[in-house]
């Protein structure tokens, strides 16, 4: 995909060329680890030059299952400068919402959590049990924007 944006001085821009800047497509993530099943998941990338924004909504269903000890997706568009970080939260239905980052490297985004023991506060990769055991209608949100190398 050519970055939105990328003009050249004189050009002639018509009003499809500005609508255009900032707009939003819908992508499916290719996950590890993770397999979606009958979850729903909602997510969305916005490219402008160089600037990467993603953002996500994954909600389980009685199909959805962590495989692994981690969980990511690759990007929709690859070479993320790498260590760039975005908000996100893990929502345990009816129960309580924990906090975390999504990581960008590469071409990936892996998922981890906040946890806090005595006075430090540590960082998880999310798995099958962690933050919480995941189940039916319990779900994971983000936002990212990084910069592309």
């Amino acid at each position: 995909m050519t970055a939105l944006g990328d003009f050249s001085s004189g050009d002639v821009l018509t009003a499809a060329d500005l609508n255009a800047i900032g707009t939003w497509t819908a992508f499916t993530p290719v996950w590890d680890n993770l397999t979606v099943g009958n979850g729903t998941q909602a997510f969305y990338y916005c490219q402008l030059n160089d600037v990467l924004h993603i953002q996500g909504l994954l909600t389980w269903g009685s199909t959805t299952a962590i495989t692994g000890s981690f969980i990511r997706f690759q990007s929709p568009v690859s070479s993320i400068n790498t260590n760039w970080v975005g908000n996100a939260q893990f929502r345990e239905d009816g129960v309580a919402t924990k906090v975390g980052h999504g990581v960008a490297s590469g071409d990936k985004v892996l998922f981890q959590y906040f946890s806090v023991s005595g006075s430090f506060v540590n960082v998880g990769n999310v798995s099958a049990s962690n933050p919480f055991t995941w189940g039916t209608n319990d779900s994971l949100k983000f936002t990212l924007t990084a910069r592309l190398s």
